[in-house]
């Protein structure tokens, strides 16, 4: 399967060394991940924020891509920091913009307005091109997730991922992280 994470990567940055740990990366990962069971995927994204409100991950973007068996995607788009910190850096340039072009009253309106369309036009998240390779590729029935944040306790994204049963299809962590990551997720299988 071609890989559009070109982007990613180059947001995401690049580890210092082969051994380098995911709890002291803190950079951006993205990683991808099909599930037969739709479920499986919805279970994993609860557990991740779950982490993120313990701030044990910083979890940033999560899309969830499902295909029915007739062919038929549907995109979920969920909603994280990087994006909220993108509207909020827009809304605050806008207001300036705004206030310098037309005084308190309009610049408070003006700003709003401009703040949003900034707001949406940083947004950082996952990169529409890797979605939409990763779509064209999943089969009937298949969903998949796609998580963008950083770890900061290893262990227990670990731990998160060994409850569901997938497939890591794309990742820019490090190749020995992705094979620890994949095989919590083959643990299910085992049990």
């Amino acid at each position: 399967m071609p890989s559009e994470l070109s982007n990613q990567t180059g947001r995401a940055g690049s580890a210092t060394g082969v051994g380098a740990r995911m709890e002291a990366e803190a950079v951006s990962r993205l990683i991808v991940i099909t599930f037969t069971d739709p479920s499986q995927a919805e279970g994993l994204y609860e557990a991740l924020v779950a982490l993120d409100k313990q701030e044990v991950v910083n979890l940033e973007d999560a899309v969830f891509v499902s295909k029915n068996a007739e062919g038929k995607l549907a995109v979920d788009e969920r909603m994280h920091n990087e994006k909220r910190s993108g509207t909020v850096k827009g809304a605050v340039l806008g207001t300036l913009i705004g206030w310098m072009l037309g005084g308190p009253v309009l610049g408070l309106a003006g700003g709003a307005i401009v703040g949003r369309m900034i707001g949406k036009r940083m947004d950082l998240g996952i990169d529409q091109g890797t979605i939409e390779s990763v779509s064209a590729a999943l089969e009937g029935g298949q969903t998949a997730l796609f998580i963008m944040g950083s770890a900061r306790h290893a262990p227990s994204v670990v731990d998160a991922f060994k409850k569901f049963n997938g497939t890591i299809i794309e990742a820019t962590v490090e190749p020995e992280a992705r094979e620890r990551l994949q095989r919590a997720l083959d643990a299910e299988n085992e049990g």
